[in-house]
């Protein structure tokens, strides 16, 4: 006798987020140095690209490629001509060599083995070959490479009394005293001088 009638509207919008082609971070790129160099007045510019040695080898191609959009914005010779301020821009790339190394030197045996599947291949001249790529790779993308020696013992010990005192405000002296006697000598038994990141964390 009596019919009751739902009526029920779903409305569905569905977005995509895609990720931007080099061509369009590389405008957006530009638009910002422009705003930096120009309407902000800045000179000098130097932008930091840290910790690419620790990314994963799966990874690393994709990262630098979408790097090379900043590298192509200094070495761009008719950038340079049009916009002054492209002479005012560096880039700065702190990495461990033999890490980086490494990462690049598992992503190209990959490709290596895979293309001599089929045959045979000599392990130390296969590695050597692989090495010599990476080495080249190296020597392309940076301009200058400033190598940073290590840390002599004399120089660890001096720079580990100073964080001592920076950091244990409070303390006396005697008890200063010992803290660097027990870090020095839990320290002297690595094989390598102590980073300052790590005697940092140590402190």
């Amino acid at each position: 006798l009596i019919k009751e009638v739902n009526q029920q509207q779903t409305d569905e919008t569905i977005s995509f987020d895609r990720e931007p082609t080099s061509v369009e971070f590389e405008s957006v790129f530009t638009r910002i140095l422009q705003t930096i160099f120009i309407k902000n007045h800045v000179s000098q510019l130097v932008i930091v690209l840290d910790n690419l040695d620790r990314i994963e080898a799966t990874d690393l191609k994709n990262v630098w490629a979408t790097i090379q959009t900043f590298f192509q914005q200094r070495s761009n010779p008719i950038a340079s001509q049009q916009e002054s301020w492209s002479k005012n821009l560096k880039f700065l790339v702190p990495f461990d060599r033999d890490n980086f190394a490494e990462l690049w030197k598992e992503s190209f045996s990959k490709i290596r083995l895979k293309e001599a599947d089929d045959e045979p291949i000599i392990k130390a001249s296969f590695n050597s070959k692989v090495s010599n790529e990476v080495q080249s790779f190296l020597e392309k993308s940076f301009q200058v490479t400033i190598e940073v020696p290590p840390l002599y013992p004399s120089s660890w010990r001096k720079y580990l009394a100073q964080c001592i005192n920076e950091a244990l405000t409070g303390w006396c002296s005697t008890e200063k005293h010992r803290a660097l006697i027990v870090l020095t000598d839990l320290l002297s038994e690595q094989s390598t001088p102590p980073t300052p990141r790590l005697i940092k964390g140590i402190i």
